[in-house]
């Protein structure tokens, strides 16, 4: 799974556009960054990273990312 592949599994799964960012680390959001070919998925509160996971791939940090936000039902529509 890349990027493109999660933006549309979330619409599907009805995961509010609020929860989660793709492309820019915005505050009280799940965030997926990409820095020197790795991968992060982290919750962005006040500024800090926090329970932030690195990944080798594009796809595992997708998939974690997917996961986290199906797992917290405040992320539902």
């Amino acid at each position: 799974m890349n990027k493109d592949k999660l933006r549309i599994k979330l619409i599907e799964e009805k995961i509010s556009q609020d929860a989660y960012s793709l492309e820019d680390d915005r505050t009280e959001t799940y965030c997926l960054d990409s820095s020197y070919g790795k991968w992060s998925v982290y919750y962005s509160e006040r500024g800090l990273r926090t329970n932030e996971k690195h990944f080798e791939s594009e796809s595992e940090a997708c998939e974690y990312l997917l996961s986290e936000l199906m797992e917290d039902e405040t992320c539902h529509l």
